[in-house]
C-alpha cells in the first residue's frame, strides 16, 4: 500500500524550506538519521548529519537537532533497533568492519555529527 503513495507516504518537503519548515524537517528526521548513523558506523563509513536543504548553503543542523539525533542514537543502541534494521546493521558490521561493533557506545559522540 505504501508503494502507491507519493514518497511512500513519508513526509517530505523539497529544498528551499523556510525556518518553520526546516524545524518540521528536523523533527521528523531524528529517527531516520539516527538509524542511518548506526548503519554507516556498522559499514565503516563516516556519517554526517544532514540539514537536507541544498538551496540554502548556509543552512546547518540546529543544535537541538544534533542533540536529538545523538539522544536517539543512544536510545536505539540501549533499547535496541527495530528488528529488520538490527539484522541489516549486524550484516553490514560483519562484512565491512568485523573488528569493531556498531554497538560500541563510546564511538557515538555528538561532535561526530557535524
Amino acid at each position: 500500500e505504501r508503494r502507491t503513495q507519493l514518497d511512500y507516504g513519508y513526509w517530505y518537503e523539497p529544498d528551499g524550506r523556510d525556518e518553520a519548515q526546516q524545524s518540521v524537517f528536523e523533527r521528523v528526521e531524528v529517527k531516520p538519521q539516527a538509524l542511518e548513523r548506526i548503519l554507516c558506523c556498522a559499514a565503516g563509513f563516516r556519517f554526517r548529519l544532514s540539514a537536507d536543504n541544498a538551496n540554502d548553503p548556509l543552512c546547518r543542523p540546529s543544535s537541538a537537532f544534533v542533540a536529538d539525533v545523538q539522544e536517539q542514537t543512544i536510545k536505539y543502541l540501549v533499547e535496541g533497533l527495530p528488528d529488520r534494521a538490527a539484522k541489516f546493521a549486524e550484516a553490514l558490521n560483519a562484512v565491512f568492519k568485523p573488528q569493531t561493533c556498531y554497538l560500541n557506545l563510546s564511538s557515538y559522540v555528538e561532535s561526530d555529527l557535524l
